[in-house]
């Protein structure tokens, strides 16, 4: 969006040397517009500053972890489309074995000196044990140490020996195995249907509210019209809060705000309120880093999961 414009807003906590410091607030803006210009290069002549104490939707300013949120930059832009959620896709690797083993079989009376087992994904090493003397039983290669996504890119897996007997004869020796890669689509043809789960936890709540804002509530239409799409899903919808206030006070804002998004998604037209469950679980397994300030804001949010047999 070349033609975009942002508002950086500086804010301070508006306690102690902080209190009525808009010099400071200002800095704080100016050190954002500075990286928007140096990362990404952003013309600074887009990017208006401005510096204000706390923020319109402040927290609690009484408390340490309420005075570190409120000394932040809030960003705002003429063209919603800037500021929008980002789709992000998760590849998933699973494989039906956590290792390969390799059993190596020498002829009966021929030992080994020195020896080196080496193992590669076509033609590129993945891991080398050199020993002296007799070879165990069996060696394993752990799959998830390598990586089951780099396993996926290869053709074949080959084992390969190369050793030197007392007399000074070399031995070498290898033998392969090869990798079958099963896309989701290869997957679909050999099964009648597979459960889907999808998950969002894009919409963010500000410090002790529950209310949905304009922003969040598109990204509730987006979740809404996946429900339509899939007319059969059912829906567990789980409020979160960060760890300021009680326990008892932030279960119940949790719920609250769970209870918005089943609220808001059912007066979008979304059917079928029955297969809606929602619940709140407060500070409690959270799903981001609670001692952190940014890890609290994204705290402050409901989990929809959505799930649903896909058919081929």
């Amino acid at each position: 969006r070349p033609r975009a414009r942002l508002t950086l807003t500086g804010c301070t906590s508006d306690t102690g040397a902080e209190k009525g410091n808009l010099t400071l607030a200002r800095r704080r803006a100016e050190t954002v517009r500075a990286y928007l210009q140096t990362t990404w290069g952003i013309d600074p002549a887009r990017v208006q500053i401005e510096a204000r104490g706390l923020p319109p939707a402040a927290s609690s300013p009484g408390i340490p972890e309420g005075r570190a949120e409120n000394q932040r930059v809030e960003i705002a832009a003429d063209d919603p489309s800037i500021l929008d959620t980002v789709r992000s896709t998760r590849i998933e690797a699973l494989s039906d074995t956590d290792w390969i083993r390799i059993a190596p079989e020498l002829e009966d009376g021929l030992a080994l000196k020195r020896w080196r087992l080496a193992i590669y994904g076509d033609s590129e090493r993945l891991e080398a044990l050199d020993g002296e003397g007799p070879l165990e039983a069996g060696y394993v290669l752990a799959l998830k140490e390598v990586g089951l996504l780099t396993i996926g890119r290869y053709r074949s897996i080959t084992a390969e020996l190369d050793g030197v007997d007392a007399h000074g004869r070399r031995l070498q020796v290898k033998d392969s195995s090869e990798v079958h890669l099963l896309r989701r689509e290869e997957r679909l043809a050999r099964r009648e249907g597979y459960r889907v789960v999808e998950k969002y936890a894009l919409i963010l709540f500000d410090f002790n509210r529950a209310e949905i804002g304009e922003r969040n509530r598109a990204v509730v239409a987006r979740i809404g019209a996946r429900l339509k799409e899939n007319p059969g899903a059912t829906v567990r919808i789980i409020g979160y809060t960060d760890i300021i206030g009680s326990l008892d006070y932030n279960i119940e804002l949790s719920r609250k705000r769970s209870q918005a998004a089943v609220e808001l998604l059912v007066s979008g037209g979304v059917p079928a309120r029955d297969r809606i469950t929602h619940e709140g679980k407060g500070p409690t397994d959270p799903l981001y880093d609670n001692r952190l300030p940014e890890g609290r804001a994204y705290n402050r949010t409901v989990s929809v999961i959505l799930e649903y047999e896909q058919k081929p």
